[in-house]
């Protein structure tokens, strides 16, 4: 099957190669990503690079997973396929921090998740806040034993 031979493709954000790896002709090219040659490095991508290791951090400290996903989760299932404009069709958007969505009954306790992340958002600016829910989530599930979530 074709699928099997395919590579299997890594975000942009965490494509990198060590440096003892890289060929010194490189320089620093591949270090912020294959396209660091053709402009200025994007922040977004040591952002979330830092934001990983410190929602990894976090969920050792708090063992705030299943909070976590939750967040993400509740986040995620305003989606509406029957609207087709964006923002107003839902998903994971980062809208459930905001009222009403966030005091809805099926939200209740979410305040808290919201609040652990709150720093990251003022950390990470370059990070948007469906970024940090979305990122927070799979961390979690990851650090809980399931899968690598790319």
């Amino acid at each position: 099957r074709l699928a099997d031979r395919a590579p299997r493709v890594t975000p942009l954000a965490f494509r990198t190669v060590p440096s003892a790896t890289r060929p010194a002709a490189m320089g620093n090219a591949c270090s912020e990503g294959c396209f660091a040659a053709f402009g200025p490095p994007d922040p977004r991508i040591k952002e979330l690079e830092s934001l990983k290791g410190d929602l990894e951090n976090l969920i050792n400290s708090a063992n705030c997973n299943p909070i976590l996903v939750r967040l993400a989760w509740h986040d995620s299932g305003t989606y509406d396929q029957r609207i087709k404009a964006w923002p107003q069709c839902g998903g994971a958007n980062g809208a459930i921090r905001f009222d009403p969505e966030m005091t809805m009954g099926a939200n209740n306790g979410l305040t808290k998740a919201k609040g652990y992340l709150e720093k990251f958002a003022e950390k990470y600016p370059h990070v948007s806040w469906a970024d940090i829910i979305q990122m927070a989530s799979a961390t979690a599930i990851e650090m809980a034993g399931g899968p690598v979530i790319p």
